[in-house]
């Protein structure tokens, strides 16, 4: 554990630490080889090997609660990693996950112009429909197809003439 700590407060992945354990030849209490979710399971939350036992991290919806809402007992029991070494991971993971991936949609996309483009009506961001036997891609208001509560906006932008347009 101290060695999965030290290697990602360098900056190195879950999946590569992973692979290091197991080729030292640890295991896990069922006597498995680690996977990355075990060990990114360990960063989410590093109190608990710095002898903190937390409670009440989560919402009603399984979400994480901002860390100041968190009921924490320091010294509960014997620590492998200091409280200073898990608050710099801590802070680490979650400077991770704020980093804006594609202003601010949830996975890359591989169009230009995808979650840049602002729907004036809904406020929701464009995004890329296609019909692919005639080859035409086009933007349009991402809630616009939704059965229920979907945007009125009918504007589409054929993504070729306006990305041309652009360059």
């Amino acid at each position: 554990i101290e060695h999965a700590f030290r290697r990602y407060a360098d900056g190195v992945g879950a999946n590569t630490i992973a692979a290091e354990l197991n080729e030292m030849g640890f295991r896990s209490q069922k006597g498995k080889p680690f996977g990355k979710t075990t060990i990114r399971s360990w960063f989410q939350n590093p109190y608990r090997f710095s002898g903190c036992l937390t409670w009440d991290r989560l919402d009603k919806k399984g979400r994480l609660k901002p860390f100041e809402e968190w009921t924490m007992v320091k010294d509960a029991f014997p620590a492998i990693i200091s409280y200073e070494q898990a608050d710099q991971i801590y802070k680490q993971v979650q400077a991770r996950k704020k980093v804006a991936r594609n202003k601010g949609l949830k996975r890359p996309s591989k169009y230009l112009l995808t979650g840049l483009i602002i729907c004036p009506v809904c406020e929701s961001h464009f995004v890329v429909n296609s019909n692919l036997r005639k080859k035409q891609f086009h933007y349009i208001c991402g809630t616009r197809n939704r059965v229920t509560q979907g945007c009125s906006n009918k504007i589409w932008i054929h993504l070729k003439h306006f990305e041309d347009q652009l360059m």
